[in-house]
């Protein structure tokens, strides 16, 4: 094999290594674009829901409740029925009282939000975790089962990038049983049902 015929051999290889390069780096840039798309869209905070806060109406659902465990202990069962603003103003109240105990912990939510459609719930809950603010939203039906209150999500969203129904099903098939989990709650003593009815929680008191 003469000179030219080796250089032109050695030539072809380094074309083929250059090629490979390209290729491999021209992945690596697509996999660093589609990262940079998914943080994106994970760090993205979506507008809140729009929803309405009353005093007087968080209030009112309390004495709802009072009233309905007066008439439990005297043997009469009674239905204490909640809107959206009752509950939004509850849990705006409550998470008030949870944000000054924390003091701005880590993890902590900062704002939680429900809407009610038809006989769905749909939560906003906005959170900060080491220095950076998520969305979580989530959207599901709620049952009573063997005396427990529990939440079936059906969708949900980090930011704006929406996660698969196969994966929320299964994490909530994951969690649902385990110890303190947010999607299940032991009904208390005195109620027999919870359930959604036309744009309203209805609490069934025994």
């Amino acid at each position: 094999m003469n000179r030219s015929e080796k250089q032109a051999q050695a030539n072809q290889k380094r074309r083929k290594w250059q090629t490979v390069v390209l290729v491999v780096g021209g992945l690596m840039g697509i996999g660093l674009v589609g990262a940079a798309i998914l943080a994106l869209m994970v760090f993205r905070v979506p507008a809140p829901p729009e929803i309405r806060i009353d005093p007087v109406a968080a209030h009112q659902l309390d004495q709802d409740f009072a009233k309905a465990a007066a008439a439990s202990q005297s043997g009469n069962p009674s239905v204490v029925r909640a809107d959206e603003t009752q509950v939004n103003s509850k849990i705006q109240e409550m998470l008030s009282k949870n944000q000054a105990a924390q003091e701005g912990k880590s993890g902590s939510p900062e704002d939680i939000r429900i809407k009610f459609v038809d006989d769905h719930i749909e939560a906003y809950i906005l959170f900060n975790y080491q220095g950076r603010r998520f969305a979580f939203q989530l959207s599901g039906k709620i049952h009573t089962a063997g005396g427990y209150t529990e939440f079936e999500p059906e969708s949900a969203k980090i930011g704006k990038l929406p996660i698969p129904k196969s994966r929320v099903q299964a994490a909530a098939a994951e969690l649902m049983y385990a110890p303190g989990s947010p999607l299940r709650y032991r009904l208390p003593s005195n109620m027999a049902d919870v359930y959604m009815e036309n744009g309203q929680v209805v609490f069934k008191m025994k």
